[in-house]
């Protein structure tokens, strides 16, 4: 899957005044989708939009989906959205949230 663009959708206000945000991520942009099992019982399905430049990981969180960009790390893929990161080694992941209480989630591709 090679699009040009990658169009989201962010629902800040009621469903009549959605604003729509439309951002360039080339035409190298590759797109894979998995879904993760996660410690805590959680599912989350995740995309990931990879480009020359730019990364994303979209998260579709229990309280919303959530954009993830990616970040600079020294092994692995890491994602961060605000006080949120989503960090993956292989076909595992690590989410933590730097405001919340507790231990931060381990997820790993669902089979």
């Amino acid at each position: 899957m090679r699009p040009a663009l990658a169009l989201i959708l962010l629902a800040a206000t009621p469903a009549a005044a959605q604003p729509m945000l439309s951002w360039p991520l080339g035409p190298d942009l590759q797109a894979t989708s998995v879904t993760m099992t996660c410690d805590d019982g959680r599912t989350i399905p995740v995309t990931y939009l990879n480009g020359a430049r730019d990364s994303l990981a979209l998260l579709d969180m229990p309280d919303g989906p959530t954009i993830f960009a990616g970040v600079v790390s020294a092994s692995g893929a890491r994602y961060a959205a605000g006080a949120r990161e989503w960090w993956v080694k292989g076909d595992s992941a690590t989410l933590s949230d730097s405001l919340a209480e507790g231990d931060p989630v381990t997820c790993s591709v669902q089979d």
